[in-house]
């Protein structure tokens, strides 16, 4: 699920803590609902007021999955109903995100046959990123970490399915270098089995 400039500048819910958006775990609420989404995006969005505190925006990763919440603005964490890992959070705060709208970018992208273009954003630069995010974003060279796990030999295919890069050592030096932007699949070690992940290298 996409939220794409989102705003909410009124009245905070009386009932919610001051919650007005969030992908979190619900726990036992209802008949133990769980989680309320898995792989969505919160992008450039807004819930702060003009009096009193910016509302909440709540973002967990869910067990095997992700959540992300990019150049938004408002009280925005991992802090929900029910205990869970803080998802992906960054740029909060930060004006002028580009692309203004993800989903007109990648609207746009699919019309051309080609990759969404991510315009040079100091915040978006860094390149650690979990295994577990999908998919796995980046635009000079990609670097993978995975808590608790051991990563070892990987290969790299592309829409195609050839070939393009492999190092049988890991991953430890980055990965994605001299690729030319675009959809890629990569197969990686992990804990001495194959995983599969899609990567997208942006313009």
């Amino acid at each position: 699920m996409l939220f794409d400039n989102f705003r909410d500048l009124g009245t905070l819910p009386p009932k919610e803590k001051g919650r007005v958006l969030g992908y979190y775990n619900r726990g036992h609420y209802g008949s133990y609902h769980g989680w309320t989404n898995a792989h969505s995006v919160l992008w450039n969005s807004n819930v702060e007021r003009e009096k009193g505190k910016p509302g909440k925006i709540v973002i967990q990763k869910p067990r095997t999955a992700q959540n992300y919440a990019i150049g938004s603005f408002g009280d925005i964490s991992g802090d929900g109903p029910f205990p869970g890992l803080e998802g992906h959070v960054e740029g909060t705060g930060r004006f002028f995100l580009e692309p203004r709208s993800l989903y007109d970018a990648q609207r746009e992208a699919r019309k051309a046959g080609k990759p969404p273009i991510f315009p040079p954003q100091p915040f978006l630069e860094a390149p650690l990123r979990e295994l577990s995010d999908y998919p796995l974003l980046f635009k000079t060279k990609l670097y993978l970490k995975e808590n608790g796990s051991v990563l070892g030999g990987y290969a790299l295919y592309n829409g195609q399915g050839q070939l393009v890069e492999e190092n049988e050592k890991g991953p430890g030096l980055g990965l994605g270098e001299d690729l030319p932007p675009g959809i890629y699949r990569l197969r990686i070690a992990k804990d001495g089995r194959m995983v599969e992940r899609q990567i997208i290298k942006g313009e």
